[in-house]
Formats: C-alpha cells, structure tokens, sequence
C-alpha cells in the first residue's frame, strides 16, 4: 500500500507542477488552467485522501483498499492511476490543438449595441417567468428537503424547469449593467450579482454544486472584459461561497447521525472521483464493456425529456432508463435501480462505454472543445451576449462533466440552459454579424 500511496502523490505533484506552467502562461481563469486544477482534484488528489485516510467513517461506494475483487488491490489501483495519468496528458493535447490562445489582459469597455438591449430585455422577462415560477414551486416542499426530488412526484416538474430562469434573468440583467458601466465600481455589481445568484438558488434548489455551476459564467463573462478588477473580487466571492457550501452542507445533515463530514471524506469520494475509476476497471472486467450504450441512452433521454414535461411521457412508454449510466452502477452496488445518486465521473464513465479507449478519446474531445469556446470567446468582444452563452458552455465542461455523467451534461445544456439557447437562436436570427453557432 506504501508504494501506492508514493506514486498517487508524486503524480498530483507533477500534475500541479504542470498545472502551474500553465497558470503563469494563460492566467487564472483560462479554461486550460481551470480544466487541469479541477482534474487534480477529482482524481490525483482524489486517490491520495482514498488511499491515505483508510479511517474514515465512510469511504465512498467502493473501496479499492479494501478491495477483495480478482483483480487485486495493487493491479486495480495502479490501473486507475494509469487512466489518470492518461486522461490528463490526452486532455492537455486536446488543449494544444485546439490552439489555444493567449490570456485576456486588456481591459475592455464596449460602447452600446443592440445586444444591450436584448440582454436587458431577456433579463427581465426570464427573471419575471422565474420569480412567479419559484413562488409556486416553494408552495409544494420547502427547499431545506434533502429529497428535493420529491417535488417532481407531486406535479411540479414544470415549475422547477422555469424556476431556473430566474437565475439566468438576473445574471443577464448583472451583465447589462456592468458592461454600461466605465467605473472600476461596476465589478462589484459582478461580485454582488454572483452574491445574489447563490442566494436565490438556494432558495428554489438548496444545491450547493449548482450555485458554482451558474455563478461560474458570470465569473467568466465578467473577467474576459475586466481580468484585473475581477481578479481582486475573487478572494471576496470565494469566501462567500465557502460560507454558502457550509451553511447548506450543516442543514441538508441536520436529523442525521454525521452531523460533520471530514475534508478527507470530500476529497476522497464526494468531490473525488478516483475511487469510482477503479469501479469501472472492475466492472468491467466482471460484466464487460457497455459499447456506448450508457451514452446513447443520455442522448435518448434528453430528447424524450420534453414529452415527459408536457406529460406524454407515461401514455408512451418514456421515463425511467435502466440502461442510464446511474441507473446500472445504482443495480451493481446497491441492488436499487432507483438509488441513482451515485455518480461516476466522465473517466469512470468513459471507461465503462469504451474501455481503455474511452478515456482517451473523451478528455481529448473535453480539451479540445475547451480551447474552441475559447477562441470562441475571443473572437466576440464585442457581443457580450456570445461571451456569457460561450461561457455557459465552458463551466458546464468544466463542473458538470469531468465530475458527473454525459446525461448531466447534456441535461444542463438544454434544460438549465434553455434560455441561454433562446438568446442565441435571437442573436443568431437577428444579430448582422450571424456567426454565433459558427
């Protein structure tokens, strides 16, 4: 065990050596810096707390230290640090090819253009949309309930759909504001609105990773025009956020018998990922590869989803998938296909789909992407609306995919982000410069 617990941290330290190459050369929020720290953290770092802290009162869904499978404990973990290291130096490449380019440093004020107006237009009709929404939705559960799903059983999917679009409403007016601003002052309209953003989703979803998720793009969008001044606010939204994830981690516990979760216990499974790649290695050994079957049922799902909003779902005989990446690791480990909280990770996942393959392709793809939106990025200073939907898509690569499933991804593009395609079909239909989806 010594010898694994040597190789997981000199891997971590030669990821954050490489990891601050790449700060000093594109900055802090270039998405090739945020890419690889959130990728030392769901895995490399991940593996030091599973292999190290083997005293926690709860060690996650599957141990690998403690393992009893054929595979053996040493052969299974040096297999999942192997995949580590390889999803990391493929997600690098993909971050080079995709050519990426220098940081934002040089302070931007744009002068007024049509899109102000759209955007302060779509602000105020999604945020009235969200706010009656959100009313309705607290009627039917409070939103301290650790089973925020329940609401769903009693009708009111619909509600917490267009609840979302209060966040997005009032991200869309904070932006519209800052950027008709010339004072240094208006950045802390940008730290305010990053404020009030978390602190209505807590209110309709009592969430803690979404309140990152959505507050990310405003951080983005905020920092491609003004790097420096949102720079210095970062310390101040941080400390925020820290406060927020734990006032709701100490309600969501109240009533159960851990009322405190260790730092090693978040790095190691709640955050981590590690562990939950050294599942897929096993699982397939036992039970195969799925050939993708996993990832075209996301695909099917989130086409179905809209019948099952407007409530066709059940007379067709759409619903509840089996075959979801969740579902089936929720049947292998708990004997439950309904316990699908257990979420694997796009490395575990991948591996489960395509095998040794599956990783490699995957990161590769996620660098990639991330160095176009980028470029994407720069390329459209001077249509703000662009930069927040451009944005959008590189948090979700960067918080709701290396971490969750290929489903939460996609579901958080066109549900979460409904109105964000919404700005961009206007844009695209009406702007003179019709390059958005280029």
């Amino acid at each position: 065990m010594s010898i694994l617990i040597i190789l997981s941290l000199a891997l971590t330290s030669w990821m954050a050596w490489d990891c601050s190459k790449t700060f000093r050369e594109y900055g802090m929020l270039s998405p090739a810096f945020l890419s690889k720290a959130l990728f030392i953290i769901y895995y490399p770092i991940s593996a030091v707390a599973h292999l190290v802290f083997t005293g926690n009162h709860y060690r996650g869904y599957f141990d690998t230290v403690f393992y009893r499978g054929e595979f053996g404990v040493l052969a299974l973990n040096l297999y999942a640090l192997l995949l580590c290291v390889l999803g990391y130096l493929v997600l690098g490449w993909g971050l080079k090819l995709g050519r990426l380019r220098d940081r934002f440093g040089k302070e931007m004020y744009l002068e007024r253009s049509g899109e102000y107006t759209y955007l302060l237009v779509a602000g105020v009709a999604f945020a009235s949309i969200g706010l009656v929404s959100t009313t309705i939705l607290n009627s039917y559960v409070s939103w301290e309930f650790i089973d925020r799903e329940a609401v769903l059983a009693v009708g009111a999917a619909r509600y917490a759909f267009l609840s979302t679009w209060l966040v997005w409403g009032v991200g869309f007016i904070a932006f519209w504001n800052f950027l008709n601003r010339r004072t240094d002052g208006s950045v802390y309209l940008g730290v305010f609105s990053v404020a009030l953003v978390a602190a209505i989703t807590v209110y309709w979803t009592a969430g803690r990773a979404i309140v990152v998720l959505l507050c990310l793009p405003i951080i983005l969008s905020l920092g491609i025009y003004r790097p420096k001044a949102v720079l210095r606010s970062l310390p101040v939204v941080a400390g925020f956020g820290v406060l927020y994830i734990a006032f709701v981690t100490s309600i969501r516990k109240q009533g159960y018998a851990i009322e405190s979760t260790a730092l090693s216990q978040v790095l190691d499974w709640e955050m981590g990922r590690f562990s939950m790649v050294a599942y897929s290695i096993d699982y397939v050994r036992a039970k195969g590869i799925l050939w993708g079957s996993s990832w075209f049922d996301a695909f099917l799902t989130v086409i179905s989803a809209p019948l099952q909003f407007l409530g066709f779902g059940q007379a067709l005989g759409i619903g509840f998938s089996p075959n979801a990446t969740v579902s089936i690791i929720a049947q292998d480990l708990t004997g439950s296909l309904v316990r699908t909280h257990i979420v694997p990770g796009a490395l575990s996942e991948a591996y489960l789909n395509l095998g040794f393959l599956g990783p490699l392709v995957v990161f590769f793809l996620a660098g990639f992407f991330l160095s176009k939106l980028e470029l994407l990025r720069a390329k459209s200073l001077k249509f703000p609306a662009r930069v927040f939907f451009y944005s959008y898509l590189t948090a979700l690569l960067l918080l709701n995919f290396f971490n969750t499933t290929l489903y939460g991804f996609l579901a958080n593009i066109v549900f979460n982000g409904f109105p964000l395609l919404v700005m961009a079909f206007v844009f695209e239909r009406f702007s003179r410069d019709r390059r958005l989806l280029s």
